[in-house]
């Protein structure tokens, strides 16, 4: 969008605002609709907020009875192993992919030599390792990448 004109806030918002798939969504809602009922309020942000990796551990769990079902769906009482599987090792493999996407088109010898990419990265990892939270350093990153674009 930067290359089209556009200030970096708007990249920046529709990344904040839409959430991938919205077509996912419908198909995924309209599945959930008798788990979901009678939940009130919770219902529209349990299947706004729904995507594959939600879809599947909801379809599929059986609630106990001594379980509100309105918290269940926020709060589960003990992850699936493969679940806890994913998470410990899916973070490394999204960062190898977001490194690899980021670098495709770099030319190091021609244009900001990849600089802006490289400080990106730096700043990607570092509060990666700072705060091990995989939204806070992507974002960080993102953020840093598009300002340095914004301001050179």
């Amino acid at each position: 969008m930067n290359a089209s004109g556009f200030s970096f806030v708007y990249p920046f918002f529709m990344s904040m605002l839409i959430f991938g798939g919205s077509l996912e969504h419908l198909f995924y809602g309209l599945s959930m609709l008798d788990k979901f009922k009678g939940l009130g309020w919770k219902k529209y942000y349990l299947i706004f907020g729904m995507c594959d990796e939600t879809f599947s551990i909801n379809y599929t769990s059986e609630i106990p009875e001594d379980i509100d079902r309105g918290w269940f769906y926020w709060i589960a009482k003990k992850t699936p192993e493969y679940i806890q599987y994913l998470g410990k090792f899916l973070p490394s493999a999204v960062f190898g992919m977001l490194v690899i996407y980021c670098l495709k088109n770099v030319e190091v010898l021609h244009g900001t030599h990849g600089i802006p990419e490289g400080i990106s990265i730096l700043v990607t990892a570092v509060l990666h390792i700072w705060k091990k939270n995989m939204f806070l350093s992507i974002a960080g990153g993102t953020i840093c990448y598009m300002l340095i674009l914004y301001f050179l």
